[in-house]
């Protein structure tokens, strides 16, 4: 059966011959994960930092492939199968799941040419190479277990700080500049966590921000009254293929705040784990989610949805009063026209004020924004303590006043 790896082997070991011909044997290459500084004899009792300048050196050359180059790889394919795929689409998807990745590259391909073609759901290779069989191929990729997603895992449960690292860019939508001398930066770059853009610091791309968020999301079952309801009403969820968002989250906000106070963690971003752990329930098997971070400094996480050709998208933020800051709405519109989406949906768990609970409906540049506000007292000791270092006494006292709504939380 023709394999997708082995044109894309070919392919890079053309391009690197092309860039560093040579007509002889010139050195020796040694490629692995670890760094060869921390390498130490068994007798040593002591981790020793070693000196690399005699055996080793960067390696400038950039891996990861072009949006121009899985192009040309996706022509040479198309040229042998004829499939009718739609390519600069199908490259496109590739190099945002992927930013280029190799091997992520190879294995999605790999899904779509050799797993998916001659299944029931895609009976053809030209069914298989469309968006909804590369989705598919996206999905059974983050299910699948592998040697990439193990070694991170493994990076991340042995070095704390480069977790609670990852931890703040996924669920507190913290933007982290790029520390060249931080050790959890290094070992994340390094492990293929971290990648930096623009002298700031990201998830490298959107499969390993996916596969990692699943992972913690894993790691917690879903509070008792949530999980009820999203399995008890899937069927109302999605009726004839369709799903109901605006359901979804009005049912989310009526069960939310018995579930929330059931758990000992009281900060937002937990309240950001509960929707997508809810979420993953109504939509597990059919649907794929990612996230994406807000505006800048506005600490919201952009969740995308696509369920049977359907896309939607989902803001969760912090409420901070009525209305949306110039920065919130731009993202949204930006999110929603991107999609071709003519009304978007809001999560906004709000720092107390039970009577700003509830749906709230908007018009924002002609399009129906459905938002849904979930109070939580316990956010404003955890929240602004955590975040703007107010004392419990401070807050109260100013939530009494009515003055905290007017702060712009954003």
């Amino acid at each position: 059966m023709y394999s997708f790896r082995k044109r894309l082997a070919a392919h890079s070991a053309d391009r690197q011959t092309q860039q560093h011909a040579v007509s002889s044997f010139q050195s020796v290459i040694l490629a692995g994960i670890s760094d060869l500084r921390c390498i130490k004899l068994q007798r040593d009792s002591d981790p020793t930092w070693y000196s690399p300048w005699d055996f080793a050196m960067d390696c400038p050359v950039n891996l990861s492939f072009s949006g121009e180059e899985i192009a040309g790889m996706l022509r040479e394919y198309e040229a042998d199968h004829q499939t009718g795929m739609d390519i600069p689409e199908i490259t496109s998807l590739l190099r945002d799941y992927t930013s280029g990745y190799p091997v992520l590259v190879s294995r999605i391909c790999k899904g779509m040419d050799e797993q998916l073609a001659g299944s029931p759901q895609f009976p053809t290779l030209a069914s298989a190479w469309t968006r909804e069989g590369f989705l598919a191929a996206v999905e059974g990729l983050l299910n699948e277990s592998s040697t990439l997603f193990g070694e991170m895992i493994a990076a991340m449960e042995a070095h704390p700080d480069v977790e609670h690292l990852l931890h703040s860019m996924l669920f507190e939508c913290f933007t982290h500049p790029f520390d060249a001398d931080s050790s959890a930066v290094q070992l994340g770059i390094m492990y293929g966590l971290f990648a930096i853009r623009g002298n700031k610091l990201y998830v490298s791309n959107r499969i390993v921000r996916t596969r990692l968020t699943n992972y913690y999301l894993d790691k917690a079952p879903l509070a008792g009254p949530l999980l009820d309801s999203a399995q008890s009403l899937k069927a109302r969820f999605i009726e004839q293929g369709h799903l109901d968002m605006d359901l979804v989250l009005t049912t989310f906000q009526e069960h939310f705040p018995a579930a929330y106070n059931s758990t000992d963690s009281t900060s937002d971003e937990n309240g950001r784990k509960i929707f997508l752990r809810y979420l993953r329930t109504v939509i597990n098997g059919t649907g794929h989610y990612y996230t994406e971070d807000g505006p800048k400094d506005s600490r919201s996480l952009y969740v995308y949805v696509d369920y049977c050709k359907e896309q939607f998208v989902v803001a969760l933020r912090t409420w901070h009063g009525p209305g949306y800051t110039a920065a919130e709405e731009k993202q949204l519109l930006r999110s929603l026209n991107a999609c071709g989406l003519d009304r978007g949906w809001m999560l906004s768990l709000s720092p107390g004020k039970e009577e700003q609970a509830g749906i709230h409906e908007s018009m924002l540049a002609g399009k129906r924004i459905l938002e849904a506000v979930v109070p939580d007292e316990s956010l404003w000791q955890t929240f602004l303590e955590g975040v703007y270092g107010f004392t419990e006494d401070l807050f109260a006292e100013g939530r009494d006043q009515g003055i905290l709504e007017e702060r712009d939380w954003s």
